[in-house]
């Protein structure tokens, strides 16, 4: 009590008087009274990366907070992570409201979307464009190879024809 920074001084181990007050095993009051000016420690690490807890010794009556502490910790962080999920919930929702009432901002993402939906839309079109083009060659060339066979087929009843003429011709005379 009589000099209260003492608390936050450090060894050259880079431990504070509450990790060797665990080490030691002292009384319950000083440790009290360590947390009291400076809880900050009660978390502190030292050099070896330990935490007051860290030097508790296995037959110390505070042996049990080893196992305690982190489960405690645990619960406190879930339950501080619950309050900031509901805080940010709860802002976001106010954040909407306030965004819902400026012109502006409506103005802008309407703008915003109108313009991706146009570059949407006109990529969509140009595939479907590309496409087609694609489809109309497709067709041209199937049309193309059916006039072809179409056109061979043609000759050859042209040239039997001729052919049966000819026979025709010699047979009647």
């Amino acid at each position: 009590k009589a000099y209260p920074k003492a608390a936050r001084g450090r060894d050259v181990k880079g431990r504070l008087p509450i990790h060797l007050a665990y080490e030691k095993d002292v009384s319950d009051e000083i440790i009290d009274m360590l947390m009291n000016e400076f809880p900050k420690g009660f978390i502190a690490k030292d050099k070896k990366n330990m935490t007051p807890f860290d030097h508790i010794k296995e037959d110390s009556p505070r042996a049990f907070l080893k196992k305690l502490l982190p489960q405690a910790n645990a619960l406190m962080i879930e339950e501080e992570r619950e309050k900031w999920e509901v805080e940010l919930k709860k802002k976001l929702e106010e954040q909407k409201v306030q965004l819902k009432s400026d012109e502006q901002y409506l103005e802008d993402v309407v703008q915003h979307v109108s313009q991706e939906l146009e570059a949407h839309h006109e990529s969509v079109l140009q595939r479907t464009k590309e496409k087609h083009e694609l489809d109309m060659l497709d067709l041209k060339k199937k049309h193309a190879a059916e006039m072809k066979s179409l056109l061979e087929g043609f000759e050859v009843k042209l040239e039997f024809e001729k052919k049966l003429n000819k026979m025709k011709g010699k047979g009647s005379k």
